[in-house]
C-alpha cells in the first residue's frame, strides 16, 4: 500500500466550525509538539457557525440569581428534557467562555461606557445575548481562524469529505477521507478524534443551513456504532426569508423580534398571542408550530414579518447584513412586509456524549451541533448553541490533555476505496425525494401517522441506494445521498 494513502496526525478535528476551532486552539497552545489536523468539507470559513446571526447567550454576572434565571429559561425552552447538571455546568461557565472569545479578539458590541450591548431573544426572561451586530458567527470564525494561523502545529486540510470513521479493536483510530482536489481517497490515523461536523438541515426541503449540512457526522457515527440520541428533535427557525423556488433560505435573526418586529398572517394581523402570552418572544418551537398551523388553515405559502413601525436607522445600525439583503431583494423593511416561513435550522439531538464530550467509542469525542450534550432538550433556547460549542470544546480539550497519551495503532489493515467516475442512478432525484418527504411528513408539528409514511418512503430510497454498495469504490454524490438517508432514518426513529 502506498504510504501517501495512510497519513498520521496526533489530533484529528473533523469540522471547522466553532467547536472544532476552539478545541484545536486550546490543544495547540497546551502542547506545541502535538500536531492537530483540521478537516473541512469546504473552505475553512464555510460552516454553520458563520451563519449564526443572532449572537451568543451568556450570564456575565457572578450573581447566583442571574445564573439560576438563565438555567430556568434553558430548561423551560427544552420542555424538561434537558440534563440539569449539564445546563448548570454550561451556564455557570458561560462568562469564562465569553472571556476566551474576547481574548481571541472577538469584537462584541459595547455602548459608549464600554458595557456590552445585551440583546433580548425569544424564551429569554432578560437581555443576555452578546452580538457582533448581525454577523456574530462570522466575526467569531474570522477571529479564530486568525488565531489558528499563528500555530505551526495546526494543519488545515480543506475540501476533504469524511467517508467513514476507522474503528480498530473497539476504538476509533482515525477516518477514511476523500480529497476533493486530488479526487482520491486516503486514511488519516490519529490518537484522538473530535467529531464536530455541524447539523443536518439539508435533510429538509427548506433550511437555513448551507448546502454541505447533510448530516454526515450522524451517518458516519451511526455506521461506526456510536450512540445517537433524540434526533427527532429538529428545531425550525420561525423567520427564514421566503423566496419562491429557493431551498437554502436566508436567515432573519430572532434578535429582530427582540427589538420589536411582529409576525403577521395573510390578513396582516398579529396572531401569536393566541398561542402564547409572550407572542413574538415565545420560544422557537411555539412560534414555528403556530405559524405552521396558520399557514395550513389559511392555505398560504408564507406569512409576514413586520418592521414598518421600527426606526430604519436603528435597523441599519443593528442589522446591516439583513437590511442590505432585503434592499437587494427589493424590500424596504420600513415600507414593506417581509415574506417568511419556518425552516429547518438546528439539530437538538445527536451523538451522545458525557460531560466531557466523550462518546461510547474510545478516543472519539464530539461537540457542537452534531453532539447531544443534554443542554438543549426538545427545543434549544435561542443563542445557547454557540455557548454550548465553546463550552464543550473546552471540556473535550480538558479530558484529552489530562488522560494518558495514546499511541498510534499498529498492525491494522485498511481497504482504501477507489474513486468511481461513472454512475447510473439519479442521485439528485433521490435527495430531492428525501427532502420533500421530510418537509411534508416529518416537519414542525409531530404527527406519528405522517412520520410512518415518511419512514416507508425513506426506507425505499435506502434500499435503492444499497443496490450500489461496492465498498471498494467511492462516489461522492452517492455517499452524500446515503448520509442524508441515514440521518433522515434517525430523525424518524423516536427514542
Amino acid at each position: 500500500m502506498k504510504s501517501k494513502q495512510i497519513q498520521y496526525t496526533d489530533i484529528l478535528v473533523i469540522g471547522s466550525g466553532l467547536a472544532g476551532l476552539v478545541y484545536a486552539l486550546k490543544m495547540a497552545k497546551a502542547n506545541k509538539h502535538c500536531i492537530i489536523t483540521i478537516i473541512s468539507k469546504t473552505s475553512l470559513q464555510e460552516n454553520n457557525t458563520q451563519y449564526a446571526q443572532g449572537g451568543i447567550a451568556a450570564t456575565l454576572e457572578k450573581d447566583s440569581s442571574a445564573i439560576a434565571q438563565h438555567i430556568e429559561d434553558t430548561v423551560k425552552a427544552g420542555r424538561g428534557m434537558c440534563n440539569p447538571y449539564i445546563v448548570q455546568k454550561v451556564i455557570t461557565d458561560s462568562a469564562q467562555c465569553i472571556q476566551d472569545l474576547i481574548q481571541w479578539g472577538v469584537p462584541f458590541e459595547q455602548d459608549k461606557q464600554g458595557k456590552f450591548y445585551l440583546g433580548l431573544e425569544g424564551g429569554h426572561s432578560t437581555s443576555r445575548i452578546l452580538h457582533c451586530k448581525d454577523t456574530t458567527g462570522k466575526k467569531i470564525i474570522q477571529q479564530l481562524i486568525y488565531q489558528i494561523k499563528k500555530y505551526p502545529n495546526i494543519k488545515i486540510s480543506t475540501y476533504q469529505s469524511v467517508i467513514d470513521l476507522i474503528i480498530y479493536e473497539e476504538q476509533c483510530i482515525g477516518a477514511m477521507l476523500y480529497n476533493q482536489n486530488k479526487n482520491s481517497c486516503y486514511a488519516l490515523i490519529a490518537k484522538n478524534i473530535l467529531l464536530a461536523t455541524g447539523g443536518c438541515g439539508q435533510v429538509y426541503q427548506y433550511t437555513t443551513n448551507p448546502i454541505h449540512a447533510t448530516g454526515d457526522g450522524i451517518a458516519i457515527a451511526h455506521r461506526a456504532g456510536v450512540a445517537i440520541k433524540y434526533m427527532e428533535y429538529i428545531q425550525f427557525h420561525p423567520t427564514a426569508f421566503y423566496q419562491k423556488n429557493k431551498k437554502k433560505l436566508f436567515l432573519i435573526t430572532e434578535a429582530l423580534r427582540g427589538e420589536g418586529a411582529y409576525i403577521l398572517d395573510e390578513k396582516k394581523q398579529r396572531f401569536l398571542y393566541f398561542f402564547d402570552k409572550n407572542a413574538e418572544l415565545a420560544t422557537r418551537d411555539v412560534i414555528a408550530q403556530a405559524m405552521s398551523k396558520v399557514l395550513q388553515n389559511q392555505n398560504q405559502e408564507h406569512l409576514w414579518l413586520d418592521c414598518r413601525h421600527m426606526s430604519l436607522n436603528m435597523l441599519k445600525k443593528r442589522f446591516p447584513t439583513i437590511i442590505n439583503y432585503l434592499f437587494e431583494n427589493d424590500i424596504n423593511p420600513q415600507k414593506q412586509l417581509i415574506p417568511i416561513i419556518p425552516a429547518a435550522h438546528y439539530q437538538c439531538g445527536g451523538i451522545a456524549v458525557d460531560e466531557y464530550g466523550v462518546t461510547n467509542i474510545k478516543n472519539l469525542y464530539s461537540s457542537g451541533e452534531v453532539a447531544y450534550t443534554g443542554l438543549h432538550g426538545v427545543n434549544r433556547l435561542a443563542s445557547n448553541s454557540l455557548l454550548e460549542a465553546v463550552a464543550f470544546a473546552k471540556y473535550c480539550f480538558e479530558h484529552t490533555i489530562h488522560k494518558n497519551n495514546n499511541h498510534f495503532p499498529k498492525n491494522f489493515t485498511l481497504n482504501i476505496p477507489k474513486v468511481c467516475t461513472s454512475f447510473t442512478v439519479d442521485v439528485k432525484k433521490i435527495i430531492e425525494k428525501i427532502q420533500n418527504t421530510m418537509q411534508e411528513n416529518a416537519g414542525i408539528i409531530y404527527n406519528p401517522i405522517t412520520r410512518k409514511k415518511a419512514k416507508k418512503i425513506i426506507d425505499k430510497q435506502v434500499a435503492l441506494l444499497n443496490n450500489y454498495n461496492n465498498t471498494n469504490e467511492f462516489f461522492v454524490r452517492l455517499h452524500t445521498a446515503k448520509n442524508i438517508c441515514t440521518t433522515a432514518q434517525k430523525i424518524l426513529k423516536k427514542e
